[in-house]
């Protein structure tokens, strides 16, 4: 089993943790999760918070996306969003912070914790909500644009927005490392470092892979491949450029096993 715990490069998270912008994006992604928690006995009235505020094809596509020639598809999704008494394009934008599940909200809320005051950084705040309202915007349309019968819906959630942002961090930041816990059993354990660009290649092929072999079966993997790929595309023109991030010298490989971590927690905790 492999956890990832923390990012190391020359601009380590911890010193880029006061960005409001960034924490801002986390909040409204907690917020609106809350929001659907609080309605989760209330199945009608979670229905109608929805169909009020998020965007659902099925409003606006009777006749069946799933149905229309590629051409037809966009032509009608332009003409959709285009639209301002609809809504369509709030609603699709209120589905970027959306999780349905704690199992997406903390991993992705993880993942912009770790990763997200990073490209912050780079990007600078305001450029960086730009990035991920459009990246995630874009990569639902992907997802609208390949959808069949059976994955109507597969655009909804924040997951491909958070995807977009670690590919940005794997371009920015191309000597950096990911933390990451371990556990072999029947008892190996401990936290070694690895590539940020492998650790996140590597997420994003299996994304990939899962994409391609459930494809058509509603599992709303595609929107996490097409964010990786629009967080590469947009990441260099978003780029704060007067922002160095000049990284000449790599930092070591981190390793240490969890009991050497806990004996020098011992050892300094007793002020020695």
């Amino acid at each position: 089993m492999f956890f990832p715990i923390s990012d190391e490069n020359e601009h380590g998270h911890h010193h880029y943790h006061q960005d409001a912008v960034h924490f801002g994006v986390m909040f409204i992604c907690l917020a609106v999760f809350g929001i659907q928690f609080y309605f989760r006995h209330d199945p009608a009235a979670l229905g109608a918070f929805q169909q009020r505020w998020f965007f659902d094809a099925a409003q606006f596509f009777s006749s069946g996306l799933a149905q229309m020639p590629p051409a037809q598809r966009v032509h009608d999704l332009i003409t959709t969003l285009a639209d301002v008494k609809n809504m369509a394009l709030p609603k699709l934008l209120a589905n970027i912070f959306r999780n349905d599940g704690w199992w997406y909200l903390l991993p992705n809320l993880f993942v912009l914790w770790m990763l997200g005051d990073n490209v912050s950084y780079a990007q600078g705040s305001w450029r960086y909500v730009i990035f991920f309202l459009l990246a995630g915007m874009l990569c639902q349309l992907t997802a609208l644009l390949f959808a069949t019968d059976t994955a109507y819906l597969s655009s909804v959630g924040a997951s491909g927005a958070v995807m977009a942002v670690a590919a940005a961090y794997m371009v920015y930041f191309p000597k950096a490392r990911i933390n990451i816990l371990y556990y072999l059993p029947p008892q190996w354990i401990g936290v070694t470092s690895l590539s940020a660009r492998i650790v996140i290649a590597l997420y994003a092929l299996v994304q990939a892979g899962v994409a391609w072999h459930y494809y058509g079966t509603g599992l709303g993997v595609l929107a996490h491949v097409s964010g990786f790929i629009w967080g590469i595309i947009l990441c260099y023109p978003l780029r704060n450029w007067k922002q160095p991030l000049e990284q000449p010298v790599a930092r070591a490989p981190y390793r240490t096993t969890v009991s050497e971590f806990i004996k020098d927690y011992d050892h300094w905790g007793h002020g020695h």
